[in-house]
């Protein structure tokens, strides 16, 4: 398998994500059941930021992926066709084959240095997606006979409980929801830096889209599992305080990846507690999903330099773009997304009051990383990988002016 093969796909499909229409849709009716394939709104929004980020990691991977070329890129492909598969299918069955192809095939990007860690950190992956996507399947077949049609379009109704717990855990495993986040720290602090980029930038975004796309949001309330899930984001969005005991640069910032993705999971509770307001909480959580992915898949990128190189101040001039930005600073996409949020919850004053001073858990997260990498110290560094990685701390400059 080809790096140009590769980079063939990505690009084609950054294309399509600009381009295509919202409403443009085909289907397969020879495939199992058939597929149906989808542009709306948020698959859309979903396309484009996925993409940007699987191209700046297939270009990044061109220069630091040295050994079995062959083999990292073609798990490469197939996680990619996985993750595109799963953002544009509009039914119940494509969705999962998909996210199936996606979840098990990054097996082969976390395993790739075969290091003793990289070997237990895989295992220790694959294990969580095989328990992922049974729970998936089982929730498929007991929701069967709550779906009047395949398509997502007619999931108005909520599935039985069980099936709702099932939705949960299979999504919120590769979500890296608090207490189904055991996986997380493991992969992506072992993975390629290239790897460790998607894992967190657009890898658990598919277990975000997977939640919204089997229940009803905006039709239907659930109260005991919005309940739920507002108190297991907000656990997450403190437990990955955890981080800042750690001592290797990419085990923290996937700590920190717990703690973003706690905002996200809030407000999908918070969506099943106020349908009628989902529109707004929805495009909170699609800003926020966008800004995560471009800052955060940045900075493992960046961590992927400093492990390489050393620290040197072109790497202290992005890591504080990335970092302000996630932190909230003013003028940054982390500040609107922030806003986005703090408005979502305005209602609810006992959760506004407990989250404000959570900003403080994602500057302390990212201190550390700071103190990691000034500890390390490299001669004859290659900084080609700063040409990418500029031009990357722009976009996540410009973030907050699309909306």
């Amino acid at each position: 398998m080809s790096f140009f093969i590769v980079i063939f796909f990505v690009s084609v499909s950054l294309l399509f994500g600009v381009f295509a229409p919202v409403g443009f849709s085909f289907e397969l009716e020879w495939f199992l059941f058939g597929l149906y394939f989808k542009i709306d709104f948020i698959s859309k929004v979903f396309l484009i930021f996925s993409s940007f980020v699987w191209l700046i990691a297939t270009l990044y991977g061109y220069t630091s992926i040295t050994t079995h070329k062959n083999r990292f890129w073609f798990w490469f492909l197939l996680t990619f066709l996985g993750n595109m598969g799963l953002i544009v299918s509009y039914d119940v069955i494509g969705f999962y084959i998909f996210f199936t192809l996606m979840s098990l095939s990054a097996f082969g990007l976390v395993i790739h240095s075969q290091s003793q860690k990289a070997i237990q950190a895989a295992f220790i992956y694959i294990k969580y997606a095989i328990i992922s996507e049974v729970s998936l399947f089982v929730a498929i077949i007991i929701s069967t006979n709550s779906f009047e049609n395949y398509s997502f379009e007619y999931i108005t109704t909520m599935p039985p409980p069980l099936a709702v717990f099932l939705f949960i855990v299979g999504f919120g495993i590769k979500a890296g929801v608090f207490l189904l986040h055991f996986w997380l720290p493991y992969a992506h602090g072992n993975a390629p830096a290239s790897a460790s980029a998607l894992l967190s930038g657009v890898m658990l975004k598919a277990g975000i889209l997977g939640i919204i796309r089997y229940l009803p949001f905006g039709h239907e309330g659930d109260f005991l599992t919005g309940f739920f899930l507002i108190c297991f984001g907000v656990f997450g969005i403190f437990f990955g305080a955890f981080g800042i005991f750690k001592k290797e640069i990419k085990v923290v910032l996937a700590y920190s990846s717990i703690s973003q993705m706690g905002y996200i999971v809030t407000l999908l509770g918070l969506g099943l507690l106020e349908p009628k307001l989902w529109d707004s909480i929805l495009l909170a959580i699609l800003f926020f999903s966008l800004h995560h992915a471009i800052n955060k898949s940045s900075l493992f990128l960046l961590a992927g330099e400093v492990l390489k190189n050393g620290l040197n101040i072109h790497y202290v001039i992005l890591g504080l773009v990335f970092s302000l930005s996630l932190i909230g600073i003013p003028f940054t996409s982390g500040s609107l997304a922030k806003e986005l949020f703090m408005g979502s919850i305005s209602s609810y004053d006992l959760l506004v009051t407990i989250l404000a001073p959570s900003s403080l858990i994602t500057a302390l997260l990212l201190i550390r990383v700071a103190s990691l990498s000034k500890k390390i110290k490299r001669e004859d560094a290659d900084v080609r990988a700063l040409y990418l990685i500029y031009p990357v701390s722009l976009v996540s400059l410009t973030l907050i002016h699309i909306i």
